[in-house]
């Protein structure tokens, strides 16, 4: 996973993942940390509590490409939290959104670039193929 944190918003086709977010208090600071579920129920932090805002991270997740009903996986499903906790169990899960139309790399391997705005007001997520840079579709699939 690589990680690059800026404080500039892309020019990106965007889904809002929570609209008038309470992650971002009265300081422009984030009372919570925003990040993924990894393996085992894990929470990894991508923005931590107490970052300033505006700002954004875009992280570069790579996956070995799986048969799945017979054809090649094209999607890949992220889960989203914000919280403290080490566990996304005691986490809040912002949603799962699912990353459709990723082909197919050397190597069975696909490198997708996820980025995460924070605004004063709401959380913003996009996606794009690291190596073409085409933006993917985002469908919402939340709770």
């Amino acid at each position: 996973m690589l990680l690059s944190i800026g404080c500039q918003t892309q020019n990106r086709p965007a889904f809002v993942v929570e609209e008038n977010s309470p992650i971002v208090g009265s300081n422009r600071t984030m009372t919570e940390s925003l990040g993924i579920e990894t393996a085992g129920g894990a929470f990894s932090p991508l923005i931590n509590a107490g970052t300033k805002t505006p700002c954004e991270i875009s992280v570069v997740l790579c996956y070995p490409q799986r048969l799945k009903n017979h054809r090649w996986q094209d999607e890949m499903i992220v889960a989203l939290f914000r919280g403290t906790n080490q566990l996304t169990t005691a986490d809040h899960l912002l949603g799962r959104v699912q990353i459709m139309v990723i082909p197919s790399t050397p190597r069975n391997t696909q490198q997708v670039e996820i980025t995460l705005s924070i605004t004063q007001n709401q959380i913003l997520l996009s996606a794009r193929d690291n190596i073409s840079k085409d933006d993917f579709e985002i469908i919402p699939s939340f709770k």
